[in-house]
């Protein structure tokens, strides 16, 4: 969508852009190679986000998601191409 579309759309809930309802106290890093998300899903579990959008890919998406949903995270779990991968469902399990 572009800046105009999405300027001129803003005040029509179905068609906001989703950055603009995004939580910026809700952002978090991760690292290649990163396994513990603790901390971050106590962060987004406060927040009870509908929709957590990771940009990464399926090495790190799968434990996060996994701790998402055993933090009792009931969001939904959005991700790129990068998590678009068998592995991904593979060490996601019931959590992909």
């Amino acid at each position: 969508m572009t800046r105009e579309r999405a300027a001129s759309t803003a005040h029509e809930p179905s068609l906001k852009p989703l950055a603009m309802d995004a939580d910026p106290a809700c952002a978090a890093s991760v690292k290649k190679g990163d396994k513990d998300f603790s901390a971050t899903v106590t962060k987004i579990a406060a927040a009870k986000p509908d929709a957590v959008f990771f940009a990464g890919y399926y090495a790190e998406g799968a434990p996060l998601a996994q701790q998402l949903k055993s933090g009792g995270v009931d969001a939904v779990f959005v991700g790129p191409d990068g998590v678009n991968d068998p592995q991904f469902l593979s060490q996601a399990g019931d959590a992909a």
